[in-house]
């Protein structure tokens, strides 16, 4: 039995969403099988057809040969789409992120023709590890500012196709306007709708629609039910897992803009009416309809303090730090680390909001691969199963591309959870108490490097069993998308990824991503700028409450050493990267190889910049400007390795990288220059210029202060390389 480019795949009369699948295997045949290739009908190729099964659960399914027909058999349009997927990875090899990774019949090695079909071929699916699945689509400015085929809508359509060939069930099609527009193209493929912490059931935020009122629910109830009752009917004939809960309108406490609301009792009397409020007019809208909580920040302060009452068939979803770790984010300086991992004792379905990426102005990654080590977040979302978080899991996807990696590893887990292996063979994970905020059980930074480099003695079944699956996920992800050849290659130079993260705290959730090479200078600027003589309170998460120099110190720190750290695995890959076959080595370049090289100029232009406040503290201005020079020429450097890895269908990709913003990062260092030159050359702005262009003997005649026009700080900056650049 032969499959190829001609296969018929019969879908009539079947969902919008199946036959959407059933178009994506079509065009897989057409790619892996060549399009002038195809088989004479004469030939033994095969016929795809499905087939109902009512007995098999949801997304169940089979995939069965029997007498030239390719047979799906499901109970269910998930099963079906899950079965055509399978047709697709498992007999033509295209793995489910094939777009996201430039993955052409190339890499596999094999030429267009007919892919047969092994006599008696006979697959059945197993239950899936968690239950409700999905990706948040959240920060997604990049998916914003750039097309496919001059089409703004077919990224998020790759997206949703994505997510469906690793198995979701469920996706927040984005964050606002963009989850609205999109809601209806994820419903078509079969998607469920899930919804952002930040907005309860739904609904346009209280303060878009009301700009001149105060979102207060004493003042305004009326209309904060109106715009429920809105979202509800835009949903219709959707499948939408709701959000209950209130938070404020800017992602916050709601306290924060209704202040009678002064003690924990009082909110979370408040929280647990509304909630109940919204869980009665969705089972009045739709009786089978599903509700959850995010017990994310404030939220999960208070019910973990026992003052938030939730019906026992709210999915209670906890949330991760942002970081991996499942205890409380951190919210500017507030970061109490409170347990958020889900509790077993708890009655109702549990599940978790995870990210693989996070942006929050501090420390996060947005543009790259989160660099806290796999073996962590294996053990950490291997735990949320074995304490009962397996209902639903919705995980921040972000941009997708830069979170391949964890996203394909993620996907493995809640597939099979975290052996991944037939349950006769799979380890018992022990479950130990949470450390919460105290972190007793965490080794101190002194050891950290010889722990997580494998040095410790003391090596707990858990910990095994999680390094075992992130040693063969990994070596399976750089098969399938970079080649067999290249694939020990691409392994080891993720493994030197995350062993070049760089901590800024103890504990091991805490390495910096590109956010704390590019938050903190700028924070840092705005402060000395505003006023040297007073520490940075946004800095005190970071670096304490002492005065701003020793703030510089501890930034210039983690500087130091990322910038030394990243730039020898930039060097390693680059040596690398000359062994591999040009496909490998493109996409090499294009993803964990341009993550460390972000990197290293990053933490370059920090440690820059921190010398240059240093020098303006001792109003060394010339060298403070210079300095500030030379990290914004690191910043733009950064900025330009992106921009160089936009090609073919990426053309575009990073125009809008607005939330880490490097570009900004530069534009930040334009303005300290601009500010030192001031204060060490103005009001005249006559003696730098002497001092760099003129000869000596011009220098010392000042009948005219200058020849010619002022230079720009630009042209300053340029005359000052060509006397210091190699000064440093």
């Amino acid at each position: 039995m032969l499959l190829d480019a001609l296969t018929p795949v019969d879908v009539d009369g079947r969902s919008e969403a199946v036959r959407q699948a059933a178009a994506d295997l079509r065009r897989d045949l057409g790619v892996v099988c060549g399009r002038g290739d195809a088989t004479p009908a004469s030939t033994a190729t095969a016929r795809i057809e499905l087939a109902d099964d009512p007995s098999l659960g949801e997304g169940m399914y089979r995939v069965v040969a029997d007498r030239g027909v390719l047979r799906v058999i499901a109970g269910d349009d998930f099963g079906f789409i899950y079965g055509l997927y399978h047709i697709s990875r498992e007999l033509l090899g295209v793995p489910d992120l094939w777009f996201w990774m430039d993955w052409t019949p190339a890499v596999a090695g094999r030429k267009p023709g007919p892919v047969a079909v092994p006599a008696g071929y006979a697959f059945a699916s197993r239950p899936f590890a968690v239950a409700d699945r999905g990706w948040f689509v959240n920060d997604e400015v990049l998916l914003m500012g750039w097309r496919l085929d001059n089409d703004p809508d077919q990224p998020w359509e790759m997206v949703f196709e994505t997510l469906l060939r690793c198995g979701g069930t469920m996706v927040i099609p984005g964050t606002g306007n963009n989850s609205a527009h999109h809601a209806e193209a994820a419903a078509r493929r079969g998607l469920r709708i899930a919804q952002h912490h930040a907005e309860p059931l739904g609904a346009r935020l209280f303060s878009s629609v009301y700009p001149d009122l105060n979102p207060s629910w004493d003042e305004h109830k009326d209309l904060f039910i109106g715009l429920w009752k809105e979202s509800l009917a835009s949903h219709r004939g959707q499948h939408v897992i709701w959000n209950v809960g209130f938070r404020g309108q800017g992602d916050s406490a709601f306290w924060d803009s209704d202040p009678t609301y002064d003690t924990d009792e009082k909110r979370g009397a408040l929280m647990s009416e509304i909630i109940r409020i919204q869980r009665r007019m969705v089972l009045d809208s739709d009786p089978q309809a599903r509700t959850c909580v995010y017990l994310y920040g404030e939220t999960l302060e208070l019910y973990r303090k026992g003052v938030l009452d939730l019906p026992d068939d709210v999915i209670k979803i906890w949330s991760d730090n942002g970081y991996g770790r499942m205890v409380t984010r951190r919210q500017c300086n507030h970061n109490p680390r409170i347990d958020a991992m889900p509790n077993p004792a708890d009655r109702g379905a549990q599940g978790i909001y995870y990210h693989a990426s996070f942006y929050d102005l501090q420390a996060a990654n947005h543009i790259t691969t989160l660099p806290v080590r796999p073996e962590r977040i294996a053990r950490e979302l291997g735990e949320v199963l074995a304490r009962g978080g397996d209902a639903f899991w919705i995980i921040n996807s972000s941009n997708v591309k830069p979170h391949a990696y964890y996203l394909s590893l993620i996907a493995r887990l809640w597939r099979d959870g975290l052996a991944g292996l037939d349950d006769a063979d799979r380890p018992v994970a022990s479950v130990t108490p949470a450390s919460g905020s105290a972190d007793e059980t965490e080794p101190s930074i002194a050891s950290v490097g010889a722990l997580l480099a494998g040095a410790s003695d003391a090596v707990s079944v858990d910990d095994a069993v999680s390094a075992t699956f992130v040693r063969s996920a990994t070596c399976a992800f750089a098969a399938e998308y970079y080649g067999e050849r290249d694939a020990d290659a691409v392994a080891d130079a993720y493994a030197g990824y995350f062993d070049a993260a760089v901590a800024y705290g103890e504990r091991w959730d805490e390495r910096a991503g590109e956010q704390y090479f590019n938050h903190c200078p700028r924070m840092l600027v705005t402060q000395f700028m505003r006023d040297r003589n007073t520490s940075c309170d946004d800095m005190r998460w970071a670096a304490g409450d002492v005065p701003l120099v020793e703030q510089i110190a501890v930034v210039d720190r983690v500087a130091v050493r990322g910038a030394a750290q990243y730039a020898a695995l930039d060097d390693r890959d680059t040596a690398a990267a000359t062994g591999m076959s040009p496909r490998a080595r493109r996409l090499f370049d294009d993803s964990i190889a341009l993550h460390a090289r972000v990197y290293r100029h990053c933490c370059e232009a920090t440690h820059l910049t921190c010398r240059a406040l240093w020098e303006g503290f001792a109003e060394d201005w010339q060298h403070a400007f210079f300095h500030a020079g030379l990290a914004r020429r690191e910043f733009r450097r950064a900025r330009e390795a992106m921009l160089a890895r936009e090609h073919g269908v990426w053309r575009g990709y990073y125009a809008n990288e607005c939330l880490t913003d490097i570009a900004q990062s530069a534009w930040v260092l334009s303005g300290l220059m601009a500010y030192l030159r001031t204060m060490g050359d103005g009001p005249h702005f006559f003696q730098w210029q002497r001092d760099f262009i003129y000869s000596r003997e011009e220098q010392k005649i000042k009948t005219l202060l200058n020849l010619e026009n002022h230079l720009t700080d630009d042209e300053m900056f340029d005359a000052m390389l060509v006397k210091w650049e190699d000064l440093g």
